[in-house]
């Protein structure tokens, strides 16, 4: 009997320390999983929301900005003279000026010109040497059409002539005087905003008021080449 208790209490002793390793071995391989995954949690809870990203400036197109506007021109075409006399007047001429968006210009479109008329009879005749310098202001539409108008100073040298029954008379002008200028064109080239390379077919009516003399006008076709 006395040996049953003590075999039963040596099996108890030995396997309480069994149980207890057992226990400290599953706490401690539970530990580094637990404890990461709340380190984790802790990291994602800590971090900041991830900002949105600034919006982009505004960029300004070729078609936003003004630029420098140029072309080179060759006009002629009818010159209606008071009296009735008609005849041709050409010549050459520029535009220098600024394009101030896709649409809208504003211009100075010089010319040097030179003229003759004679009457259906040919008993007068007419000449005339200028210089007109018009200030356009021109919108475009659909990067094509063009229609411009304007004031212009028109410094000319002419002079008129005319045979009748009453004789001969004769007039002449020279000086600074005030003219219009109006245009409607074409701009033919490579399509799309900015800045634009074309080739420019236009129709420009011109009168220049004369005073006494009356009011000589000029219907010119020109053609040339242009940046704006």
């Amino acid at each position: 009997m006395r040996a049953s208790l003590v075999a039963t209490a040596f099996a108890i002793g030995m396997l309480v320390p069994t149980v207890a390793s057992a226990q400290t071995a599953d706490g401690a391989g539970a530990s580094p999983s637990s404890s990461a995954g709340e380190l984790s949690e802790g990291a994602r809870s800590a971090s900041p929301a991830t900002a949105p990203a600034p919006a982009a400036p505004f960029a300004r197109t070729d078609e936003d900005r003004a630029r420098f506007r140029w072309a080179v021109l060759f006009a002629g075409g009818p010159w209606m003279v008071p009296g009735g006399h008609t005849g041709g007047i050409g010549g050459v001429g520029s535009q220098l000026g600024v394009q101030l968006n896709e649409q809208f210009a504003i211009y100075a479109s010089p010319y040097a010109l030179l003229g003759a008329a004679v009457t259906s009879t040919g008993s007068g005749a007419s000449g005339v040497a200028a210089v007109n310098i018009p200030v356009m202001a021109e919108a475009t539409f659909g990067n094509i059409f063009q229609i411009a108008g304007g004031p212009s100073l028109d410094y000319v040298a002419a002079g008129f002539s005319k045979v009748d029954a009453n004789g001969t008379t004769a007039a002449a002008a020279a000086g600074a005087f005030f003219g219009l200028n109006f245009r409607a064109g074409l701009a033919i080239g490579r399509e799309g905003p900015g800045r634009r390379s074309r080739f420019m077919l236009g129709f420009e009516l011109h009168p220049t008021f004369l005073g006494g003399v009356g009011v000589p006008t000029s219907a010119m076709v020109t053609l040339g080449w242009g940046k704006f």
